[in-house]
Formats: C-alpha cells, structure tokens, sequence
C-alpha cells in the first residue's frame, strides 16, 4: 500500500465548506480503483489545517490511473476553491506498532 499524503490550509471562515465539499469528494476518490481508504484529519493545534491521507494500492493506481482521470478533475474542482496552500508527498508503511 502507498499512502497519499496531503496537507491542506484552508480559511478558517471556509472549514465548514470545505469539510461538506470535502465528503462529497471522498466518495468519488473511493470508488477510483486501486484506492483503499480516506482519511480527512482535522489538526488540533493548527485552526484550519487538514491532513488528507488516501491509501492506493499502489503509487501507479494513484499517478496514472487516478491522476489522469475525469473523477479526479471533479474532485479538484470540489475542493480546491477551499486550499490556500498544499504539501503533498507519497509514503509507505515501515512499521506498524
């Protein structure tokens, strides 16, 4: 498994907004194949900051194939009128304590 790994800012005026346009977007990163899970996380100390994870089941189910496909063009339209800024990464799982 790959993880996604997104950490978003968004005004802290538009969080609910953004977590509303958010589940929408969560169902349609579901049913892309190869995914496995979302996950929205919302920081405690930092008003306004989220986590995303989204595990794949691999890198390539998540750069070609969903990457390049018309549900993930929808599900930016969703959400990104909401970032104000994004970092975002791949990763995998080393241990699991």
């Amino acid at each position: 498994m790959v993880f996604e790994t997104n950490i978003v800012r968004v005004a802290p005026a538009d969080m609910a907004a953004f977590e509303t346009a958010f589940a929408a977007a969560a169902k349609l990163i579901r049913e892309a194949p190869g995914c496995l899970n979302v996950r929205l996380i919302a920081q405690v100390e930092a008003e306004g900051s989220y986590w995303i994870i989204i595990g794949w089941r691999d890198l390539e189910d998540h750069v070609v194939a969903y990457a390049q496909s018309d549900r993930a063009t929808r599900v930016r339209d969703l959400i990104a009128p909401f970032i104000v800024a994004i970092e975002r990464g791949h990763g995998k799982e080393v241990a699991l304590i």
